[in-house]
């Protein structure tokens, strides 16, 4: 429980209130987002010596918690983030209503974003995972969950973008769980989604029909216009 408390707090943290405001020029403040990513990396850093210490890990596999833990893995694979964004644009395209068309077309660029970012720091960086995998850092289930976040507030406040912050913690811990990643990546992927998700709010919005964004589960993939 220790374990839970301590991640909440500092995901909490790191993504803060979620403006829902935009400002009249459409531009973002260049200096929040890059003390959320600072705040992040001093994080991360200053959890690095947990990330070699195993009980930190198998503290999250104690019951009755390892199997609500345990589903964040499926919650913030690609298939779900991305295919259920598609599915969100896509019931809004068909007859869902202009609200849900545009919530739709924002979940995908956040979503097409931060996994863009995500893959780009994975590769550059190519972190050793703890299971002796590749790509530890960041982790990109997280920054996938985490991306929602602004455009489920912006659009329908905290009753959506509450669940869905409960959920990337979930995410962070199930990816600790099953050894896949660290603390530290965990922690800087939440502050790379939610700043993805929120450049996308604050700068990056368009009118449904316009624009192009690159959309693949799991990874960059094939492109469309939204």
């Amino acid at each position: 429980m220790t374990t839970f408390a301590f991640l909440a707090v500092i995901v909490c943290l790191l993504c803060g209130p979620v403006s829902a405001e935009v400002d009249e020029r459409g531009e973002c403040e260049t200096h929040e987002v890059l003390s959320t990513l600072a705040f992040a990396g001093l994080a991360s850093a200053a959890t690095w010596n947990l990330d070699h210490d195993n009980r930190f890990a198998r503290g999250l596999s104690d019951p009755p918690l390892d199997k609500v833990i345990d589903f964040g893995n499926t919650w913030g694979s690609g298939w779900v983030i991305g295919g259920g964004s598609l599915g969100v644009y896509a019931t809004g395209l068909l007859g869902g209503g202009e609200r849900m068309h545009t919530l739709g077309a924002d979940m995908i660029r956040s979503y097409a974003l931060s996994g863009t970012v995500t893959i780009i720091l994975k590769r550059g960086i190519n972190r050793t995972r703890p299971s002796g995998g590749a790509y530890s850092f960041p982790s990109g289930h997280t920054s996938s969950a985490f991306s929602l976040v602004p455009a489920l507030h912006h659009h329908l406040g905290w009753k959506a973008s509450g669940p869905a912050t409960a959920l990337g913690v979930i995410t962070a811990m199930g990816r600790m769980q099953d050894r896949h990643h660290y603390l530290s990546d965990v922690i800087f992927g939440a502050a790379l989604g939610w700043v993805a998700g929120d450049l996308v709010i604050r700068v990056l919005r368009k009118e449904p029909g316009s624009g192009n964004v690159m959309v693949s589960p799991g990874a960059v993939g094939w492109t469309a216009g939204f």
